[in-house]
């Protein structure tokens, strides 16, 4: 009876114990999580506060120039690709229509109807979240109102892929996340030009 008693005894510890970890392990990981997609959040803003100041992509808009604005556009993305790890970076007509996207320039025309977007639209502020694009990429967005004095002429949108937060919680701590998507909300094409477009 001692050993059994002994025996459960030390079991119930080992248990409590286990628990803890894993306890404190998970609010540990969500903490990272909260801090690196707010962090991300902010710089996204930050770099969007400076392109929708920048007078030549607003002459391009506002002359509905795709090619100018392309241009303009492309070593300014460039640069944030290399050096802060966006991915994404759109222009849209002020309802919503895609005119450019900088990162995939030959697919434009379609209505964006994501929950960023539609929020910008609907308070005239800037709008953030986590979602899952029709290229099955899950990505954190930022989305700025466009405006020539009072009058809107558009949306610009920011976008990077969360994989690095993913990595950022398995190194501080110590966690492996796996991030999986249900096969019926994506397309296989549209899916297989995502991975394309990240170099995958």
């Amino acid at each position: 009876m001692l050993v059994a008693a002994f025996t459960f005894s030390l079991f119930q510890q080992e248990e409590d114990f286990t628990k803890e970890l894993v306890d404190g392990s998970f609010i540990s990981a969500q903490k990272i999580y909260a801090t690196a997609v707010k962090t991300d959040t902010d710089k996204l803003s930050t770099a969007l506060e400076f392109i929708v100041l920048d007078a030549g992509l607003r002459h391009a808009m506002l002359a509905k120039d795709r090619n100018a604005l392309l241009q303009q556009s492309l070593p300014i993305f460039q640069k944030l690709r290399q050096e802060y790890g966006i991915t994404h970076f759109y222009f849209h007509a002020p309802k919503r229509d895609n005119f450019l996207r900088v990162h995939q320039p030959d697919r434009f025309g379609d209505t964006i109807n994501r929950f960023t977007a539609m929020q910008a639209e609907a308070t005239g502020k800037p709008a953030a979240g986590l979602e899952l694009g029709p290229l099955g990429t899950f990505t954190l967005r930022v989305v700025f109102p466009w405006y020539e004095g009072k009058r809107l002429i558009g949306y610009v949108e920011l976008g990077e892929e969360i994989e690095h937060i993913l990595k950022q919680i398995n190194m501080l701590a110590g966690i492996d996340l796996y991030l999986s998507i249900k096969k019926q909300y994506i397309s296989q094409p549209a899916w297989l030009d995502g991975m394309k477009m990240l170099g995958r």
